[in-house]
């Protein structure tokens, strides 16, 4: 079934349905469009040579339950076999293919300074993404000041811009008025809900950041498109600003060296 399945010239009629086998359609993205077994199988096949295709099987213990990490771990020493996680995928393809394009680029005017403005569309999901820079012929001599910025709609347009959550948002255009040369990386992101958004700015009355669990998880897969821009730019050796540490491991891969990480507090 599984061979009739994978035929360049198969059809549905080729396959009695339903069946003892179930069939799952991996995005076209891979890790990198939706971070699942399914797509994470595929990625692996094509990665050493093969026709993107896979079979998932769950690997069970002797009593008939489902083997956890610590069980996987001994089976993997037994077999010889590595154990890759979605995650290590994820950075792999970050790191050996190009997903950004330069689709539109122009001088604009900012609130605090002129800036060139590329914009970037991602190959995996078709977002488009905004760098904001200064001093570009610098890039190549010189450690560029950074800020890598996931857009937050309500916080960036309303936010604090002295204390509150708008601040890191100010932070990136005052990077390129007084520290050029620099670059302000906007990352688009689907639309989520407003609530948090609106808590967020509420909790800046009270000047208490959310509690932990209430906050947003770090994407990786963005955060790598962010760097994969940063390298786009030309840009080699930098001045990081960010809210918290780099999150993105090997960035060296990326041929990035970072001088100096400043972090942004919520306020002065």
């Amino acid at each position: 079934t599984i061979l009739v399945s994978i035929k360049d010239d198969v059809v549905p009629e080729d396959i009695v349905v339903p069946g003892h086998i179930f069939p799952l359609k991996a995005r076209k993205g891979g890790v990198l469009e939706r971070a699942g077994h399914t797509e994470g199988s595929v990625d692996i096949a094509k990665f050493a040579g093969f026709k993107g295709a896979a079979v998932i099987c769950e690997i069970m213990n002797d009593d008939g339950t489902m083997a956890r990490m610590p069980d996987l771990e001994i089976f993997s020493k037994k077999h010889n076999m590595p154990i890759v996680a979605i995650a290590d995928l994820i950075q792999y393809r970050l790191l050996h293919e190009s997903m950004v394009e330069v689709v539109h680029r122009e001088t604009i005017q900012t609130s605090s300074v002129t800036a060139e403005a590329v914009v970037f569309r991602s190959n995996v999901d078709g977002l488009e993404h905004l760098a904001l820079i200064t001093g570009q012929d610098k890039f190549e001599v010189e450690p560029v000041n950074v800020r890598v910025h996931t857009q937050s709609a309500l916080l960036d347009a309303f936010g604090d811009r002295k204390s509150g959550s708008g601040f890191r948002f100010q932070t990136g255009l005052e990077l390129l008025k007084h520290h050029s040369p620099a670059a302000f990386i906007y990352l688009n992101q689907p639309q989520h809900s407003w609530i948090d958004d609106v808590k967020q700015l509420a909790a800046d009355i009270t000047k208490k950041d959310l509690h932990p669990a209430a906050q947003k998880p770090q994407d990786v897969r963005l955060h790598g498109i962010g760097a994969q821009i940063v390298r786009a730019l030309g840009i080699q050796k930098m001045k990081v600003h960010s809210s918290s540490p780099m999150v993105l491991k090997g960035l060296s891969g990326f041929g990035l060296e970072i001088v100096e990480t400043n972090i942004i507090h919520k306020s002065n």
